[in-house]
C-alpha cells in the first residue's frame, strides 16, 4: 500500500498496485492513484484506511 497526496507522489502512485491519494489530494494525484481515502491527512487518512483496507485484502480465518 501507498499513500500520497502531491505531485512528489506520482511516481509512487503509479507504482504501487495499492495505491492511495489522499482525500485532500492534487487531482493530478487522484487521477493516478487506484484509490481514494476516505479520510484526508488531518484525520489520520493513512491509519484509518490501512485498518479499514487491510482485512478486504487479508480476510480472518
Amino acid at each position: 500500500m501507498v499513500f500520497g497526496d502531491y505531485l512528489n507522489d506520482l511516481q509512487l502512485m503509479k507504482a504501487g498496485k495499492y495505491s492511495f491519494a489522499m482525500k485532500n489530494a492534487q487531482p493530478e494525484i487522484m487521477r493516478a492513484a487506484n484509490f481514494i481515502t476516505r479520510f484526508d491527512n488531518n484525520e489520520d487518512g493513512v491509519v484509518r484506511t490501512i485498518k479499514e483496507f487491510l482485512p478486504t485484502i487479508f480476510p480472518s480465518s
